[in-house]
């Protein structure tokens, strides 16, 4: 079960590339760059540097491409979409 979600995530991710989406794409809205404060919640904004750190982690765990997210053969290999590059 868990092999069918990550090969339609991946899917999803080649599909997107194939329209013209790239790393600069994967971005949080610009409201998650301010604080959050109200009379309860005092949070942080999200640092976008972090987050850039993050997305390269990310990518490495998906087995793609750690800058530009493209998903690496081997990795439509192993999830058995290796006809989704041609």
């Amino acid at each position: 079960l868990m092999k069918v979600g990550e090969r339609g995530v991946t899917m999803a991710r080649v599909f997107n590339l194939r329209e013209g989406w790239t790393r600069a794409d994967d971005v949080l809205p610009p409201r998650m760059n301010r604080p959050f404060v109200t009379e309860t919640v005092n949070e942080k904004p999200i640092d976008p540097e972090v987050l850039d750190e993050h997305l390269s982690m990310f990518y490495g765990m998906m087995g793609w491409d750690t800058e530009t997210g493209v998903p690496t053969r081997s990795k439509l290999q192993e999830l058995d979409i290796e006809w989704i590059a041609d």
